[in-house]
């Protein structure tokens, strides 16, 4: 079986710490804005102005004139304070609003920003406003504050633009002043290398890194497995894989199997697929999981591995806590569209007898099917049960319903004949109506 590398975009990859991210468990990035004050400690006159700022998220809302007509009701805000605002709108992507904050801070010339807040600045203008604007704001920063977490701040935004021979320079710089023995910038740069399939520049770093001591997270193994997977090396990845279970320094969380789950399945190997899978349910939770096994079933339908569909599909039924519609719609659908219909038939009547119905899409693909095999009877039916469902955004095809209504009136149910046509008639007169094909995956009820 032939697993082409359109399966890694299938399955959910875990986010690669291509930018400074206050909310991550990384410390070094975590403590650039500390001294910091957690939004549950403030007090009541702070927590108003906490609330404004969350409150006008807005793109064209200044968070500058915010902070001036606060200080201008009488309100002092400490550096501290605003370091932890700086964090929280920076983790809900307002980076602009970010930005605007740690400028307001030294706009008037009164206050400078530490070395750490400075990384982030730069961070932010890199965002903002463009590598180019950045890169001018660093050759501002005085050479004494340049420390180490500002050359990484900007080695990380050349990596997160694919800029790849600036960021190895950053990072030869940082070697010669005695700053490239921490995480970041390796990780910023392996995961830009992992982008550009610059697999061996990857086994140089990664090689400096063990003859410098340094100590891999989470995020470090979870690029290092993207990258085996990517070029196949399925043995490496394994070896990898146990590796980091014994890793005392890493607490391995649901993302990390998500990797291993991708390459199992590009190589065939569905059952320790399964297995990884297990591993992310035992940490995330069966709720999420149904995103993967999703992901999983539709890889492989696209495969046209229908076996391995069905063993996903009853690996899923067996540990389902919470019921995903989406899974055996996804399924039936295939079945159908292969002409299956015997077992989609069964697998339908297994579903009712649970209490649960398949999507209206799902039974309107039915229906074309047993038009396309001339099963006049079982398309009308499945046409009618479609209707009662209830079409959401699109039409039933022409061809479909004259079929299924020339043959009601050959069966002499003329009543039933006119109440399709008045359906139809009744919901191309309403509004938002529209041609579209469905998708079983449409209605994600869960």
């Amino acid at each position: 079986m032939n697993f082409l590398g359109r399966l890694l975009r299938r399955l959910p990859r875990p986010r690669l710490p291509t930018h400074f991210l206050p909310d991550s468990t990384n410390g070094q990035i975590r403590t650039l804005l500390a001294p910091a004050t957690s939004p549950s400690a403030i007090s009541s006159v702070r927590k108003r102005l906490f609330a404004e700022i969350m409150r006008n998220g807005s793109p064209s809302c200044s968070m500058t004139v915010v902070l001036d007509n606060w200080v201008e009701q009488g309100h002092s805000v400490e550096g501290s304070f605003l370091s932890t605002i700086v964090i929280a709108i920076r983790k809900r992507r307002r980076f602009t609003h970010a930005l605007q904050v740690l400028e307001w801070i030294t706009k008037d010339g009164n206050c400078e920003l530490t070395s750490p807040q400075l990384a982030v600045r730069l961070d932010l203008i890199a965002k903002v406003r463009g590598l180019k604007y950045a890169r001018e704001y660093f050759e501002d920063i005085p050479e004494a504050m340049r420390s180490c977490q500002v050359y990484g701040s900007l080695l990380n935004c050349y990596a997160y633009k694919n800029s790849l021979e600036e960021a190895e320079f950053v990072l030869q710089k940082m070697r010669e002043l005695g700053f490239a023995t921490t995480l970041f910038p390796y990780n910023s740069l392996l995961s830009a290398y992992a982008r550009a399939r610059k697999f061996p520049e990857m086994d140089v770093l990664v090689k400096e890194m063990e003859e410098k001591g340094i100590e891999w997270d989470n995020y470090t193994y979870n690029i290092r497995m993207n990258a085996y997977v990517a070029a196949s090396e399925f043995e490496a990845m394994e070896k990898l894989l146990l590796k980091m279970e014994l890793d005392p320094q890493v607490i391995t969380k649901w993302n990390n199997f998500l990797v291993p789950a991708s390459g199992f399945l590009k190589s065939g190997q569905i059952d320790k697929a399964l297995l990884m899978l297990k591993r992310v349910e035992c940490l995330a939770g069966a709720r999420f999981l149904g995103k993967n096994y999703l992901s999983m079933l539709s890889s492989l339908i696209k495969l046209d591995d229908m076996t391995g569909a069905e063993r996903i599909t009853e690996e899923w039924e067996q540990k389902r806590t919470v019921y995903d519609t989406r899974i055996p719609n996804f399924f039936i659908t295939a079945l159908a569209e292969r002409g299956w219909f015997d077992k989609a038939e069964a697998y339908i009547n297994r579903l009712q007898q649970i209490g649960k119905e398949p999507a209206s899409s799902v039974w309107y693909i039915m229906s074309r099917g047993y038009h396309s095999g001339n099963e006049m009877d079982k398309a009308v039916k499945a046409l009618k049960k479609a209707l009662e469902l209830g079409l959401t955004k699109w039409e039933p095809n022409p061809v479909l319903l004259t079929a299924c209504v020339d043959y009601l009136r050959e069966q002499g149910d003329d009543k039933s004949a006119k109440n399709l046509l008045a359906y139809l008639r009744n919901r191309s007169s309403s509004p938002g109506s529209a041609e579209k094909h469905p998708s079983p995956i449409e209605e994600p009820g869960i």
